[in-house]
């Protein structure tokens, strides 16, 4: 998951599909699958050969109990088996094929299954150890015969029910352990009622921490793209983690703390930000956004519900999509307008983070570059402000970015140096060798920039490494700037560090690091003589200051005693 790299794939035949997540078993080194639902397939790395059990009940999905290291089978029928049973007799199943259980889940040793038939919601908890078992039906704020439930989940506490419904309500219940269950609205979500009911029967909400889920939806607007949406359930915030193209089998799970989204047969890891709801982080959710609708959030926003009249307007123009709008003079007016409190309420709220999400889409790049030069802004309510940059090639925006947000990381700085380094060319313009030493320049942190490095090819890398020997060639630069002069031994260190192998290996690297040693043997033998200068003044001060003491004055009397 770190890499980002399939290890294994594996294939069914035509006709046949994967129904429940694979899982492996420790104590028989073995893959598990389902197979159309009644089929388990155990095999270890080739999956051709492996065995095939065919049961009568319809199953659910395989878990795996990682404290007793035991698998169960959970069946359609809201029975559970260990594995090892069902695969000693598989026949020893009842008829049944149909599909009630929306969800299930182990949590204290007990699995948690939530089933829907005929409208019924009820949950069924199920003790490992003992095979007990409990139920009691929770019963929706709402009710009708066109509300079914999509999906449901347990917050981390493990004492909340949190469900997903086709009008696109997302409730939570009471506390599980009273003796009646009713559960509440906490958001409703804007969905594509045509396309809602196509995707995948579970996997469609997961819990992501303490009070948040993240929930698998259509898109308001385009029914042919579907939406991961993160949803704080205290006070009913939302922002958008993710959108793809709409497929029948998209889902949501977490796995040792990523969030993935399972679709089109394959896996990719979702970006989130999560922690513990407060009233600051609610304040602030909106600039962890990635992407967003404007039309139905920024109208919700503090700074919009607390702007005048006519800013709210400017707003309203500068968010639209009409063409022939001169977005550049309603900014500068709104801008105006604004006192200087009030401009820095502006770039604290999510407000500012969907205006340049859509002056992004638009190509704003003039005005972009005024929000810039602002110097209000970061990359944390813009993430992908750097990559519109760098896409517009234009070296003026990208130097506005850089003297301006003052937060560039350690990536973005070599994301930049990566835009602007030619490998296959030494000459650098007057521009870029402008732009380079501001990033050089640029505070940073020597792991962040190793670490940073290693995305830089090594050809770029070497074309990084001769621009430094340039710089240190000239001896002006120590006189002139000490830091830079420090920045740039700095990251000519970690560029050796990181691409050390690489150096020794290449026979081409040799020639910059002959030219990088003449360059240090003759800095070195500056600063030599410059010492040797340097105890020559010191000396010279010293006998200075000794010749232009002048003697104590003091007085003295002679007596003369006869004895």
């Amino acid at each position: 998951m770190e890499n980002n790299r399939t290890v294994h794939s594996w294939r069914s035949k035509r006709g046949e599909h994967f129904t429940s997540p694979a899982i492996y078993c420790d104590n028989s080194h073995e893959y598990v699958v389902v197979i159309n639902n009644k089929i388990i397939k155990t095999f270890q790395e080739d999956f051709s050969k492996g065995k095939r059990f065919t049961v009568n009940t319809f199953i659910h999905k395989i878990v795996y109990h990682q404290k007793s290291n035991k698998s169960y089978v959970v069946f359609e029928d809201l029975t559970i088996s260990p594995l090892e049973d069902v695969l000693q007799n598989p026949k020893s199943t009842t008829e049944f094929a149909n599909k009630h259980l929306k969800s299930c889940q182990l949590l204290d040793d007990s699995f948690h299954i939530i089933s829907n038939k005929d409208g019924v919601v009820a949950l069924t908890v199920i003790d490992v150890a003992s095979g007990t078992s409990s139920s009691k039906t929770v019963k929706p704020e709402k009710s009708g015969e066109d509300l079914k439930l999509l999906g449901s989940c347990f917050n981390s506490n493990n004492k909340n029910l949190v469900t997903f419904w086709s009008d696109g309500s997302v409730c939570i219940s009471g506390d599980l352990n009273d003796q009646h269950v009713e559960i509440q609205q906490v958001k409703k979500l804007p969905v594509h009622p045509k396309t809602l009911l196509t995707v995948a029967p579970r996997g469609l909400i997961v819990s992501l921490a303490d009070d948040i889920v993240a929930v698998v939806h259509s898109s308001p607007t385009n029914k042919n793209e579907l939406t991961i949406s993160a949803v704080d359930l205290l006070y009913g915030s939302v922002f958008t983690c993710h959108k793809s193209p709409t497929t029948a089998s998209a889902q949501v799970d977490m796995f040792d703390g990523y969030l993935l989204m399972i679709a089109n047969e394959e896996i990719s890891k979702v970006d989130y930000s999560a922690e513990a709801v407060t009233l600051f982080s609610v304040a602030h959710c909106q600039q962890k956004a990635t992407s967003c609708d404007n039309t139905d959030l920024y109208t919700a926003d503090n700074f919009y519900l607390q702007a005048e009249a006519a800013q709210q307007k400017h707003l309203d123009e500068l968010m639209g999509c009409k063409k022939n709008v001169n977005k550049m003079k309603i900014w500068t007016e709104l801008w105006d307008s604004l006192v200087e409190m009030k401009k820095i309420s502006l770039f604290s709220s999510g407000t500012i983070s969907l205006l340049m999400k859509q002056l992004l889409n638009e190509e704003k790049f003039k005005l972009i570059s005024k929000i810039i030069n602002t110097g209000f802004l970061t990359t944390r309510i813009s993430p992908y402000l750097l990559d519109g940059v760098l896409k517009t090639s234009d070296t003026g925006l990208l130097m506005d970015f850089l003297n301006h947000i003052n937060d560039v990381s350690e990536q973005d700085m070599v994301k930049c140096l990566d835009h602007l380094l030619l490998s296959d060319k030494d000459v650098v313009t007057a521009k870029q060798e402008d732009i380079l030493n501001k990033i050089i320049s640029l505070p940073n942190t020597n792991s962040d920039v190793k670490e940073a490095l290693t995305k830089l090819s090594y050809q770029k890398s070497e074309a990084l490494l001769k621009f430094l020997c340039t710089i240190l060639e000239k001896s002006e630069t120590l006189q002139q700037d000490e830091l830079m002069y420090k920045q740039v031994i700095s990251w000519v260190s970690n560029l050796i560090d990181v691409n050390y192998a690489n150096f020794i290996t290449y026979q081409d690297s040799i020639e910059i690091l002959v030219k990088l040693q003449q360059v240090v043997s003759l800095q070195s033998e500056y600063m030599e003589e410059f010492r040797k200068i340097e105890l020559f003044m010191m000396t010279m001060e010293n006998a200075k200051k000794l010749k232009s003491k002048k003697p104590q004055d003091f007085s003295y009397k002679i007596e003369l005693m006869s004895i």
